[in-house]
């Protein structure tokens, strides 16, 4: 049948097969460069985040470093890379470890170490701890 349209190389099945199969790597090979350009994406965004979040902790005198600002803009790399390796995983379980970090930070209760507290109005920035 191939052979009365025109295709005469597919005249048998394991011609057609392969052709279907040097077909097939075009849209996986363009579905795979767009996952990684996302989570490249995603790595440029989060440590373009970490100077930033050091800029205005630094305007204000929040003491943070660059290092410090760097690292924690760069933790969310991780689940990137989950949601990387895994195709229908990644969104329950990703959206799960990001909201779970969220929460705990924002309903999370401070340790006697931690010198950072919930700030209530820009004086409180203007005067410190």
């Amino acid at each position: 049948m191939a052979a009365q349209a025109g295709f005469t190389r597919l005249g048998s099945v394991q011609r057609y097969v392969s052709g279907l199969k040097a077909v097939l790597a075009i849209p996986i090979g363009a579905f795979a460069a767009a996952r990684i350009a996302a989570l490249a994406a995603a790595i440029v965004l989060a440590a373009a985040t970490g100077p930033d979040t050091w800029g205005g902790a630094s305007w204000v005198g929040g003491g943070l470093g660059l290092g410090e600002a760097l690292a924690g803009a760069l933790s969310v790399v991780p689940t990137s890379l989950l949601r990387l390796s895994a195709a229908r995983t990644p969104a329950p379980v990703g959206v799960r470890a990001d909201l779970g970090g969220l929460g705990g930070q924002i309903g999370g209760q401070p340790s006697a170490g931690d010198r950072w507290r919930p700030l209530r109005t820009a004086q409180d920035v203007r005067n410190g701890p």
